[in-house]
């Protein structure tokens, strides 16, 4: 079978992918996806679009260049991922909530000194002005601005953590949420932090289709199916 390829910045199709012209092939048919140093093993027809790297990136050396790019000995090497709405299908947990009914997932090729957008940071900042509290059953805890008429459709608007010992980040660090009013009503949420050394994850969800209650649990189940994904020790040329 042959998947296309896409690249959002030109007309036709940036490469043609069909694991059957790999020399060593995965057993699964999945695509091998660099981002920096991480190497995914992907089902193709679950990526809605790739960024190739930035055009003063040095690419790293293949296994095998002669392979078509996707092969597990020459990954293709991309700037981030841009994961469709059928991710669920990646899940190994079908349990409710699906990420069918995320808006969007995106992995992001980062330095290691990169975390990304620090929500944690806002939400300190954003407690120590705003004074109402929301405390959710599964221990997040938001600071929201006050209630006013111009804000009654977006009532989860916030920022929301949790404590460390309840649920974290990877590598330690606090799980933050930042709750903004969407248009025309509601709220979309914002999550962003490191899941691996050389990955930032990114995803937004509105509290319409995905309810607070639930964003730990659906965090829990996104990062163990990018875990999973994730070849182990891969080693490059």
């Amino acid at each position: 079978m042959l998947f296309i390829l896409f690249n959002p910045f030109l007309a036709a199709p940036a490469a043609e992918f069909s694991p059957q012209a790999c020399k060593v092939k995965d057993p699964e048919g999945l695509t091998y996806i660099a981002l920096g140093k991480a190497v995914l093993r992907l089902p193709i027809t679950q990526l809605a679009m790739t960024h190739a790297l930035a055009f003063d990136s040095e690419p790293l050396p293949p296994r095998d260049p002669d392979e078509p790019q996707g092969c597990p000995n020459n990954p293709l090497q991309q700037q981030s991922l841009i994961l469709n709405f059928g991710f669920d299908n990646w899940l190994k947990d079908r349990k409710r909530p699906s990420t069918l009914l995320l808006e969007e997932i995106r992995l992001i090729a980062s330095p290691t000194d990169y975390w990304g957008i620090r929500y944690e940071d806002m939400h300190s900042a954003q407690c120590k002005v705003f004074s109402r509290r929301k405390h959710l059953s599964n221990g997040l805890v938001g600071c929201l601005p006050p209630k006013t008429a111009e804000n009654s459709d977006s009532e989860d608007a916030g920022s929301y953590t949790v404590s460390k010992e309840i649920y974290h980040a990877p590598f330690d660090k606090v799980f933050a949420i930042s709750c903004l009013p969407s248009v025309p009503k509601g709220t979309r949420c914002n999550v962003s932090y490191k899941i691996l050394p050389s990955v930032n994850l990114v995803y937004t969800f509105l509290t319409a289709t995905i309810k607070l209650e639930d964003a730990i649990d659906l965090d829990r189940q996104i990062r163990d199916s990018v875990w999973h994904a994730v070849v182990p020790n891969y080693k490059w040329n």
